[in-house]
C-alpha cells in the first residue's frame, strides 16, 4: 500500500491548506518541528526512471514498476521522491490525496524520520541507505485511521551507479502486511489458550483423583478444567448404562445388533 496511509494523521493535509491554484503548495504538517513537507523540483534525476529503458527490450522501466501491487518510489541522494508507481498513485487517491498532487520532488526521507519516531524506531536510519553506508532497510509500521488500522513492511535498497563506486538514489518498496499481521496474532491468542501437561501427576490408585499442586486431590474432571481449560459435556458409557439401568440393556443389545 501507499505511504499516505502509512503517515500518521498529524501529517496529513486539510482542506484549507491546499490551494488548488498551486499544484506544488500542499502542506503537510510535521508533529514534532511543525514546519511544512520540504520539496525540491530540480533533482538532477527527477523523472528519469520514466525514461529507462531495459537493454535491447524496448521495455520502459516504469511499465515494470506500474505491474507491481507493491507501492514503488525512487528517491534521489538526497531523499526527494523522483517517480512513483500507479500502485502508489492509486492508493493515495484511495485516501483523499487530490488527483493533482505531485508527488515528485516530496522530501520522503522527512516523512521517514517522523513516521520512525512515532515507532519507535532510531531516526535518520535512512540516512545510511541514501548514502551507501546500509545499502538495505527493512521496518514495519502501523497505521491507524478511523476506519482500520494498517501494518505495513517499508524496504529501501541502494541505488548505485554501474562502476559501484556513487549512489544514484534509492528504491523505495511498501507491502502491506496487515492480514498476514492478523493470521499471526489469531495463531498467538490460539496457542495462548493451549496448556500443555507436562511431568509426573500423583494420582491415587483407588479412587483416581489426582493431587494438585497445593495437595488438594481433585477429581480428573475438574483437574483437567483447571489446568487445560478444557470444557466437558456429560454423557453416559454403554457399560455404566447397564450397570446402573439394567432395564435399558436390551435395548443397548438391539441397538448393537443392528
Amino acid at each position: 500500500m501507499v505511504i499516505v496511509p502509512l503517515i500518521p494523521c498529524h501529517l496529513l493535509w486539510t482542506p484549507h491548506e491546499y490551494t488548488p491554484t498551486d499544484s506544488y503548495a500542499l502542506q503537510i504538517q510535521l508533529k514534532q518541528t511543525n514546519t511544512p513537507l520540504e520539496f525540491n523540483r530540480s533533482s538532477p534525476i527527477l523523472n528519469r526512471g520514466s525514461d529507462f529503458i531495459l537493454h535491447n527490450s524496448g521495455i520502459h522501466f516504469i511499465e515494470i514498476i506500474n505491474l507491481l501491487r507493491q507501492d514503488i518510489a525512487i528517491i534521489d541522494p538526497q531523499g526527494f521522491i523522483v517517480s512513483v508507481n500507479r500502485a502508489w498513485y492509486l492508493h493515495s487517491l484511495e485516501i483523499g490525496v487530490p488527483e493533482s498532487f505531485e508527488w515528485t520532488g516530496v522530501n520522503f526521507a522527512q516523512i521517514y524520520n517522523a513516521l520512525a519516531g512515532d515507532e519507535g524506531h532510531p531516526p535518520h536510519e535512512l540516512e545510511a541507505v541514501l548514502d551507501g553506508t546500509n545499502p538495505f532497510l527493512c521496518k514495519e509500521f502501523k497505521s491507524s485511521s478511523r476506519l482500520e488500522t494498517k501494518c505495513f513492511t517499508l524496504e529501501a535498497s541502494t541505488i548505485y551507479s554501474p562502476d559501484g563506486n556513487s549512489v544514484k538514489g534509492v528504491l523505495v518498496c511498501l507491502t502491506d502486511i496487515t492480514q498476514s499481521k492478523l493470521l499471526e496474532q489469531n495463531h498467538l491468542k490460539a496457542l495462548a489458550q493451549i496448556c500443555t501437561l507436562h511431568g509426573l501427576l500423583p494420582i491415587c490408585a483407588v479412587c483416581k483423583k489426582i493431587r494438585d499442586e497445593h495437595d488438594i486431590w481433585n477429581s480428573i474432571e475438574s483437574f483437567l478444567e483447571k489446568h487445560t481449560k478444557v470444557e466437558f459435556t456429560h454423557d453416559i458409557c454403554p457399560e455404566c448404562i447397564r450397570r446402573l439401568y439394567p432395564e435399558y440393556s436390551s435395548l443397548l443389545d438391539k441397538s448393537s445388533c443392528s
